[in-house]
């Protein structure tokens, strides 16, 4: 729990609360994933599924609370490492290594790789990043805003 400020820890402790509404220290699968995707992190169904732990006789199995700690660290660091990936991708379009990529550079990256975009959503992401100015991209500003 050491990896969370005491904000995030006391959020993921209400949320937890909300969901466990027998007070039995477990919540489903359902709850689970709302929990992690309120978050900002997705979960398979197989990934969730590993986490279940079994409850006594006549106690219904879920989701405790050590195990959703456990979760959000792993998700929190795999998108540390996703950052780096998608920065390591930018920068092999970078052919002068000056920080920066074209608008339409940009936008085949995330429209024909990993889990494609729509137009409208790279659109989107590229106002953020540069408010529509067109042109080029400083790249690292835009991971910063994809990955918050």
């Amino acid at each position: 729990a050491g990896q969370f400020d005491e904000e995030t820890q006391a959020a993921l402790r209400d949320a937890f609360a909300a969901f466990d509404k027998q007070g039995i220290g477990r919540i489903n699968e359902e709850s689970f994933a709302t929990i992690m995707q309120s978050f900002g992190h997705t979960v398979t169904e197989s990934e969730t599924r590993a986490l279940v732990t079994q409850g006594q006789p006549g106690q219904p199995s879920g989701i405790e609370y050590s195990s959703l700690l456990q979760a959000m660290a792993k998700k929190a660091k795999g998108a540390d490492n996703m950052e780096n990936e998608v920065l390591e991708a930018f920068q092999v379009f970078d052919k002068d290594n000056d920080g920066f990529i074209s608008e339409a550079e940009l936008r085949h990256i995330m429209t024909h790789m990993g889990e494609p975009l729509t137009s409208a959503e790279v659109d989107e992401m590229i106002r953020e990043a540069n408010g529509g100015s067109g042109g080029n991209i400083d790249y690292r500003s835009f991971t910063r805003t994809m990955f918050g």
